[in-house]
């Protein structure tokens, strides 16, 4: 007799969802520091880009246990994500999240472009936009796997039960965000997410009118839509801080390329000084090159 197939992503989300949420991150902690472990160990090739990228923002070498010592940091972050997920609800609604200058969001008026880097668990920053905003539209890209993006797609739809998901995967996702911006709404996307022109942020290595951060700023500035940055940073376990950073300025003089060549230096200039602040805070500190 074959026996069943047992989904593990979804049995360890149940047994998460039952635990406090200190206990939670805890564990994803430990689970994460165990996968980096491994890959320490079997020298896996991600590791030694992270290192060099460590390097590179440190702007020196690093001695050997440094090295793992950071490795094991980026680990239990990660970790730390993945199993915080299930309990974003009670997450959000916990005394150890705070936010900073949310008044920004309740005072919006017209179209606005939420930005926001994959630091700590951004996806907190969802969540409180979901409660604050009527009209929410999320750009997010299917990357996980089937499993795991149904997990985490029940968790924002259980913080966030009026936004509208727009996946890379749909047909012109550009154009319904577009739309969404042209009536009105505000828009949230993460462009630090790596991609074949480039990266945000840059850290100086390429033109800024190009990649994700390009798209962001002239789709901001085409449809005369306000740029909102926030940044998610995380404390100690599972205290973090959501900070909300004034809107970037808007120039009615300026024709949208002129304005849109702003609004990209100014996210650059933001997500590199938050990352340098956290590197092994970023989700993508494994993915890029950065020397």
């Amino acid at each position: 007799m074959t026996r069943p197939a047992i989904d593990r992503d979804a049995v360890l989300a149940a047994v998460m969802r039952g635990l406090p949420v200190s206990a939670v991150s805890a564990l994803g902690a430990r689970l994460g520091r165990r996968y980096a472990k491994k890959a320490w160990n079997r020298q896996a090739r991600w590791v030694e880009r992270l290192v060099g990228n460590l390097e590179f923002l440190n702007d020196r070498t690093l001695e050997t246990g440094e090295r793992r010592e950071l490795l094991m940091a980026y680990g239990e972050q990660m970790g730390r994500v993945y199993a915080e997920i299930p309990a974003l609800p009670r997450l959000v609604r916990s005394p150890k999240f705070h936010i900073v200058n949310e008044d920004a969001i309740h005072t919006l008026s017209g179209p606005c472009l939420i930005v926001t880097p994959h630091l700590a668990n951004w996806e907190t920053g969802l969540a409180v936009l979901g409660r604050a905003l009527d009209s929410l539209y999320v750009l997010y890209e299917p990357r996980e796997t089937e499993a795991r993006m149904a997990l985490a797609m029940r968790a924002r739809q259980s913080i966030m039960p009026h936004a509208q998901f727009i996946s890379t995967a749909q047909p012109q996702p550009m154009r319904q965000l577009m739309n969404a911006l042209s009536q009105g709404a505000s828009v949230s996307i993460m462009p630090d997410e790596p991609g074949p022109n480039g990266h945000i942020p840059a850290f100086g290595k390429e033109p800024l009118a190009r990649g994700n951060r390009w798209m962001a700023a002239r789709l901001a500035a085409s449809q005369g839509a306000q740029i909102l940055p926030l940044c998610v940073t995380r404390h100690e376990g599972a205290e973090m801080t959501l900070t909300v950073h004034p809107p970037l300025p808007r120039e009615p003089r300026l024709t949208s390329r002129e304005q849109a060549i702003i609004y990209s230096e100014k996210m650059d200039a933001l997500f590199e000084a938050w990352v340098r602040q956290a590197p092994t805070d970023w989700y993508w500190l494994k993915d890029v090159r950065l020397y």
